[in-house]
C-alpha cells in the first residue's frame, strides 16, 4: 500500500472536515506517528466539536494546519493582540507547533478505538511523554516498537504494508 495521493487526501480531509461541522462528530483512522505512544497508526479516534473557550492543555484537538489536518495535544495557551491561541506539540515531537487559533480548531478527540476496545483519552504521563521523545527521536526504537504492537496484535499482512508505508524504516 503507497500512502495517499495528495489530490485524494485533500478531498478526503475536506470530506472529513465538512462532516464534523455538519452533524458535529467524526471518527477517522489515525496515519500518523506524531501522537505516538498515545495514538498508534490504524487507531480510530472520535472527535468532537469544540470552540477554542473549551479546551485547554492537556486536550487532543483536531486542528488545520498548512492545508493538512492534524491530531496534537495543547500545551499551553497564549495571546497575541487580544486574540487567544492554542500552542499543541505531538506527544512524539520535541518541537511545538505553530500557534493555532480558533478558526484552526477543529474538534477534541474524546475517544480512541484501539483492537476494538474503546477508551477516552488520557492525559499524557511523565513515562508517556519520555517514551514518546524516545520514539519521536530514535527510527530504529520506532521500527521496533511498532514491529512489536504489530506482531503482539496478530496483524495481518495488509495492516503491515500500512504501517510500512506511514514509516519508512519498516
Amino acid at each position: 500500500m503507497h500512502p495517499p495521493e495528495p489530490m485524494r487526501d485533500d478531498c478526503r480531509q475536506s470530506l472529513a472536515l465538512e462532516v464534523l461541522r455538519e452533524y458535529g462528530e467524526i471518527r477517522i483512522s489515525v496515519l500518523g506517528l506524531s501522537m505516538l505512544p498515545s495514538f498508534w497508526p490504524a487507531d480510530i479516534l472520535t472527535i468532537r466539536v469544540i470552540s477554542l473557550d473549551d479546551c485547554g492543555p492537556g486536550d487532543v484537538v483536531l486542528c488545520e494546519s498548512k492545508n493538512r489536518l492534524v491530531v496534537h495535544r495543547i500545551v499551553r495557551e497564549t495571546c497575541k493582540r487580544g486574540e487567544r491561541f492554542l500552542i499543541t506539540r505531538g506527544d512524539a515531537q520535541s518541537h511545538e507547533d505553530n500557534p493555532i487559533s480558533a478558526r484552526q480548531l477543529c474538534g477534541r478527540v474524546i475517544a480512541v478505538e484501539r483492537a476494538g476496545r474503546v477508551s477516552p483519552v488520557s492525559p499524557l504521563s511523565r513515562k508517556a511523554r519520555l517514551a514518546g521523545l524516545l520514539l519521536g527521536s530514535s527510527a530504529r526504537v520506532r521500527s521496533l516498537a511498532l514491529r512489536i504492537r504489530t506482531c503482539s496484535r496478530g496483524e495481518t499482512a495488509s495492516e503491515m504494508e500500512m504501517l510500512r508505508s506511514v514509516d519508512g524504516s519498516m
